[in-house]
């Protein structure tokens, strides 16, 4: 049986290592930080200092399984403010430039602002809209019902919170197929070019 939580401080860097396994083999990841190595040394540390910088604004959940941390979420509600650049300086963002290759963060980092753009551009524009920025299982339990139950999980917490709209986007085929089965409608895809490899970027929504 699922335990559905709010994400404590103390386990940022267990839910950082969760996301790290799920996300590391990931397209949207693997364009930007080709090497493996560089993965491993960065991608936990990036999003730690992720959680860190937005702990207070997002609503951040887990699902637990037998008392392990099996995903993970977060959740920006209407009004939402990205953190000062200030902030993620003092979540320990500098450090990102001795684990990985500087270009290839700052890459990342613009595209993933032109991947969020049209979220937050519905989200601005539309009342009682949350962004669901994350949400990840990890591999091991893959293939189980934990993504069904935990996205039905969170799509009933932003009901209970005044949510009307939820939206989100993906990269990946197999995830807008998930989606697209749980009545999440497309309203904007465009593709996303580095380096000469191209991937799709869906953004979707759902009437709650």
């Amino acid at each position: 049986m699922l335990i559905f939580e709010t994400l404590k401080k103390d386990e940022i860097k267990e839910a950082s290592q969760l996301a790290a396994r799920a996300y590391f083999d990931y397209i949207y990841i693997t364009i930007f930080f080709p090497g493996v190595k560089e993965r491993q040394r960065g991608l936990a540390r990036f999003l730690a200092i992720n959680r860190k910088g937005n702990y207070k604004g997002s609503h951040m959940l887990t699902a637990r399984l037998d008392d392990r941390m099996v995903a993970e979420a977060a959740l920006e509600p209407p009004g939402y403010k990205q953190p000062s650049v200030l902030k993620f300086i003092l979540s320990g963002y500098l450090k990102m430039y001795f684990l990985t290759n500087w270009k290839h963060l700052h890459a990342f980092l613009a595209k993933d602002q032109e991947a969020g753009t049209p979220c937050h551009d519905y989200q601005k524009k539309y009342p009682d809209v949350w962004y669901l920025s994350m949400i990840e299982v990890d591999p091991s339990f893959h293939n189980q019902g934990i993504g069904t139950e935990f996205l039905s999980y969170l799509e009933d917490y932003v009901r209970r919170h005044g949510g009307k709209t939820m939206v989100l986007f993906t990269n990946n085929r197999e995830n807008l197929s998930f989606y697209t089965k749980r009545d999440y409608q497309v309203f904007n895809e465009f593709e996303i070019t580095h380096n000469g490899q191209t991937m799709g970027n869906w953004s979707l929504k759902k009437l709650l």
